[in-house]
């Protein structure tokens, strides 16, 4: 609960970004190394690459380091993720209410280095959901229905493209939707669950155990929250589970963080981008 005490003291102060910084530093009792959350977005079709800075809350434009990507008139951004050699990797996936002319596939944002299209997929499948492993592996949350359920895990071969479902390992439930996939530095997986009527909810998958366990009901302000995040990524320091938001359906989303447990969203700022993903160590 440490990154929820210094939060609350820090919107409790007119000057946020310095308190965030020194709560912090005590609060850990030690110098804390700058955390970079990467966040990507889509403007006028071009993908474009921020940075926020958590310990000074400082947003840089990195747009202009990464090769030019255009995205086609029916795809949409539909993950982001950062692999262990530092490689800024995203997906896409047809909109939904067009015919899927382009399947889904994955982007590098890093200069110098390509991904095999991908293999397995039938003109329905859709990748929503990218996480990258503590292991160098490539996990995905994949809709069977063009971004509706049903959804089954998988694991992408970044050499061939090849995608391996692994249903028979966790079969997920075939009337609910999962999506952003994360994973904290002790390798638990996290992901969040929406069925039905019911409230956003926070989920631990078990993929040795074939199951999964709802940790919490995500809430914002004391309300239910029963819209889908657009991103979720765990901290490498393991300060715990950052989320991106748009709970007060305001023109900017925003970031916060997330106690697992309790499932209250509490606001750290304003960050203007459709998907993150934490820099790796």
């Amino acid at each position: 609960m440490k990154r929820r005490q210094f939060i609350q003291s820090m919107l409790a102060s007119a000057t946020a970004a310095s308190v965030f910084v020194s709560l912090k530093k005590k609060t850990l009792a030690h110098s804390v190394p700058s955390q970079l959350l990467y966040g990507v977005r889509v403007n006028a079709g071009k993908v474009e690459l921020f940075s926020l800075d958590l310990n000074t809350l400082e947003v840089q434009d990195l747009s202009s380091i990464i090769p030019e990507i255009i995205l086609q008139p029916n795809e949409r951004l539909s993950s982001f993720t950062v692999m262990l050699d530092g490689t800024l990797i995203v997906a896409t996936a047809p909109v939904m209410t067009l015919q899927p002319i382009n399947p889904s596939r994955l982007i590098t944002l890093s200069p110098s280095t390509t991904l095999p299209n991908l293999q397995s997929l039938d003109q329905n499948s859709t990748v929503e959901s990218l996480c990258a492993t503590n292991n160098g592996e490539l996990l995905s949350i994949i809709s069977r229905n063009r971004g509706i359920p049903p959804f089954s895990l998988a694991k992408i071969d970044q050499e061939t493209g090849e995608v391996n479902f692994l249903d028979d390992q966790l079969a997920l439930p075939t009337n609910a939707r999962f999506s952003n996939l994360t994973e904290c530095p002790d390798d638990h997986l996290y992901a969040t669950y929406l069925a039905g009527q019911s409230p956003t909810k926070m989920v631990q998958l078990f993929l040795d155990e074939g199951n999964f366990t709802t940790l919490s009901q995500l809430s914002y302000d004391g309300r239910l929250l029963y819209n889908d995040l657009l991103g979720q990524a765990y901290s490498p320091l393991d300060d715990g589970t950052f989320v991106l938001a748009n709970p007060t359906n305001q023109g900017t989303n925003s970031l916060f963080w997330v106690s697992e447990e309790v499932g209250e969203m509490e606001f750290i700022t304003e960050f203007a981008v459709d998907k993150i993903a934490f820099a790796r160590s």
